[in-house]
């Protein structure tokens, strides 16, 4: 008696089912390594010498899958993972504060504005464009009197004569 096609898909698809059965990578496959043990736990080691003696490619078959899963178990097991960091939002916002100033970019770091404020504060009633680039860099430092120089009186950069 012929088999319709979709018996025929049906068996298929069970057979891949149990071909299968030894995955590595969930945990049906474990369990299943965990069943068979417990068989030849509880009836000895003739229960893998009888399917061995009747059943050569479902024993070859069990090697094959058994010594597989292993295999992909170890490597799942000892693949290096990196510590997580703990990455706390202070930390971060403490890092952006504590960029250094550069001269290319006009805006200012945090770290850096009150440095700003206070060096025009101590100019008053002076203004920083009163005074030479060397003063600025003796007054407010070399970092500080560049970005002015650069940003605010618009010198290109290595133009200034604070020195």
């Amino acid at each position: 008696m012929p088999h319709s096609r979709a018996s025929r898909a049906g068996a298929r698809e069970a057979a891949m089912q149990r071909r299968n059965l030894l995955n590595a990578r969930d945990r049906l496959g474990a369990s299943i390594i965990e069943l068979v043990a417990a068989d030849v736990a509880e009836h000895g080691a003739e229960v893998i010498e009888k399917l061995r003696q009747t059943n050569v490619p479902a024993y070859a078959r069990l090697v094959s899958d058994l010594v597989h899963f292993k295999k992909l178990a170890t490597e799942r097991n000892t693949q290096t993972r990196r510590k997580p960091r703990s990455l706390r939002m202070k930390d971060v916002l403490k890092a952006m504060d504590d960029k250094p100033i550069d001269v290319n970019n006009p805006l200012l770091p945090p770290k850096h504005q009150g440095r700003w404020r206070k060096g025009i504060e101590a100019l008053n009633p002076r203004s920083p464009y009163d005074c030479s680039p060397s003063e600025l860099a003796a007054l407010w430092g070399d970092d500080l009197a560049s970005w002015f120089e650069r940003n605010a009186r618009g010198v290109p950069s290595g133009e200034d004569d604070h020195h």
